[in-house]
């Protein structure tokens, strides 16, 4: 049987957060797989939406997340690199906020790597004719008029507009709500490979 959060040493904090969200990525259902991204937008406002988490790599120090390269949160890390991604999982009353320096990829051997995995379904995600978050005149999709999901020039023009939002983690803070709170924070201790320490805190 699993150790109860709760019940977790100091030192077992880092790898027990790393693992949970390694995890996530193969449990589509796993409330840690689509965390929420904050940043801070061009005029200076909080700006906070969820996305799907794509990879988790401890030894690297990085969390990964796709989007359109044209969409507000780009725009947002491109001026304020800062950001924050917020998990909670309901089951173990545990709350993780990564907290670093974010960069968006794009048009790199990584991103054509990605994007050659992305499943069709999630590729009409880059296909629409406009940027996100654009006006239109009543409900849709957004996809241009005549769609077609195997058509080279649209699947070409989606590559073009997938980027990849890779966040190093500087620290990693840990809440789990309880009967009793434990509070942490696991921080990022040398570079190029991470290697991390925990202190606890006043939840």
């Amino acid at each position: 049987m699993p150790t109860p959060l709760l019940a977790l040493s100091l030192a077992e904090l880092p790898e027990t957060a790393w693992d949970l969200l390694a995890r996530s990525l193969k449990r589509r259902k796993d409330p840690l797989r689509t965390p929420v991204l904050a940043t801070v937008g061009g005029d200076g406002r909080p700006q906070a939406r969820h996305v799907v988490l794509r990879g988790a790599d401890p030894q690297a120090g990085t969390l990964v997340a796709y989007t359109d390269a044209r969409s507000q949160k780009v725009d947002a890390l491109l001026q304020h690199p800062w950001a924050e991604l917020c998990f909670f999982t309901p089951r173990h009353g545990l709350q993780l906020r990564a907290v670093g320096d974010a960069r968006v990829l794009r048009g790199e051997e990584r991103c054509r790597q990605a994007w050659a995995k992305t499943p069709g379904g999630s590729r009409r995600s880059y296909l629409t004719e406009d940027a996100p978050g654009t006006p239109l005149a009543c409900a849709g999709d957004g996809l241009p008029k005549g769609y077609d999901p195997d058509s080279p020039e649209q699947l070409a023009r989606g590559q073009e507009l997938f980027a990849i939002v890779e966040l190093s983690v500087e620290r990693i803070d840990w809440l789990v709500l309880g009967s009793e709170h434990r509070r942490a924070e696991i921080r990022r201790d040398d570079e190029p490979r991470a290697s991390w320490t925990a202190t606890w805190l006043v939840p």
